[in-house]
């Protein structure tokens, strides 16, 4: 029987990641082919949350930022995060629950350990794994485009993935608090702008809708948002506004961990686990020589550095480890 190297093997599971990936990305729309090449202007029309498509919310609409629009329809944002949640908590547990070689986790062992955490308050974990199965389909194709993991980042990927729900509850629950448009602690609660923006990534929806004080980074969160939807397999147009953003961030800088070096990581490690930040500033450079925008596909899904992802987002991802490393040894 025929034996297959290490590094044979390693190439034959991304070439099935890959195509598992191209089938996932042609059962949805190309993000933005419909309207991105309007000019902003056109795009900023009147709407309200109601007739609004998910794909625009990538970008801060004005008259949805409105406390007008707000006062008459209060949950719009909280309905669309509630099914990001719901397609994330989906998709973590099936990631979860076979983590191990020969361990399978049950589906309620994983809510469980979700659960005694605290990772998620906001919603009911069943309800919302019930809940997910359409929202799954939306937000990762059908049949959903999963990444893989390496075997020896056990504890690393539990963190990274309750990190992520986390973020997402948090948002959610703000979504819902009429007291945020006066919270000004970002930069020191454990909930920070690195946090954000990971939400933002996994939601593709403007963090800038729920924090009023922040709406000057919309551009960041845009530039997340639409990351978001590649790293999802999703193929998309990236238009001159994201082209900028991308040149910006993704350029290699001198690490200080601040709050901004940290953000500008975060989208550069998720620019690699969905196409490759190189080749991503190459396509951005395109776009500005070109002024008009340039199709990108996602090359592969890997999931890498997941302890550098941890780091960007302390200490959020502190609050994770403290509840889980215990519950982890129990198992």
């Amino acid at each position: 029987m025929l034996k297959l190297g290490p590094v044979f093997r390693r190439a034959y599971g991304e070439y099935v990641a890959a195509r598992s990936l191209r089938r996932s990305s042609r059962a949805r729309p190309i993000w933005g082919d419909e309207w991105v090449e309007d000019s902003l202007g056109t795009l900023w029309y009147p709407c309200s949350w109601r007739d609004v498509s998910h794909d625009e919310l990538v970008l801060l609409i004005p008259t949805l930022a409105t406390p007008e629009t707000g006062q008459f329809e209060k949950d719009g944002p909280s309905r669309y995060l509630h099914r990001a949640l719901a397609a994330h908590l989906r998709r973590s547990v099936i990631l979860l629950s076979g983590s191990r070689p020969g361990r399978h986790r049950a589906v309620e062992e994983v809510m469980d350990t979700i659960v005694k955490t605290g990772a998620v308050t906001t919603v009911d974990i069943r309800e919302c794994w019930a809940s997910g199965a359409a929202d799954i389909a939306e937000f990762y194709g059908d049949p959903p485009a999963l990444a893989a993991y390496p075997i020896d980042e056990e504890l690393e990927r539990w963190v990274f993935e309750l990190t992520v729900l986390a973020c997402l509850d948090r948002v959610l629950a703000d979504s819902k608090s009429p007291d945020v448009a006066a919270d000004t602690r970002h930069d020191c609660d454990p909930f920070n702008l690195p946090a954000i923006l990971l939400a933002t990534i996994y939601s593709s929806f403007n963090a800038a809708y729920i924090y009023p004080q922040l709406r000057s980074l919309h551009e960041l969160f845009s530039a997340g948002a639409w990351l978001g939807h590649l790293l999802r397999g999703r193929a998309a147009l990236m238009p001159e506004f994201i082209a900028d953003s991308m040149i910006e961030s993704l350029r290699p800088s001198k690490t200080d961990d601040s709050i901004w070096d940290r953000c500008d990581r975060l989208l550069r490690t998720h620019a690699d686990m969905a196409i490759g930040a190189d080749k991503l500033l190459q396509i951005a450079a395109r776009v500005k020589k070109q002024r008009a925008p340039v199709l990108v596909r996602p090359a592969r899904i890997v999931e890498g550095h997941l302890a550098a992802l941890n780091a960007c987002v302390k200490p959020a991802s502190e609050n994770i480890v403290r509840h889980l490393r215990a519950q982890l040894l129990q198992n």
